[in-house]
């Protein structure tokens, strides 16, 4: 869960360049998501950041392809 004030940019979150393709931000949520996901150990907090730095930036490069 993200609190006021913590803000961190989605590239870091994912650890990719902003010059990332799809398929680059695709592959670093997948590589994450195994040690960040609960079923794997890790943490509903840690989960859910990952998820919503890999879905504004797919939201952005599928806009920005259009």
């Amino acid at each position: 869960m993200c609190y006021p004030g913590d803000v961190r940019d989605p590239y870091d979150i994912l650890g990719v360049d902003r010059s990332a393709t799809q398929d680059e931000l695709k592959a670093a949520f997948r590589r994450l998501a195994k040690t960040t996901h609960p079923d794997g150990g890790g943490s509903n907090e840690q989960f859910h950041r990952i998820t919503e730095a890999r879905d504004v930036l797919l939201e952005h490069a599928r806009d920005a392809a259009q």
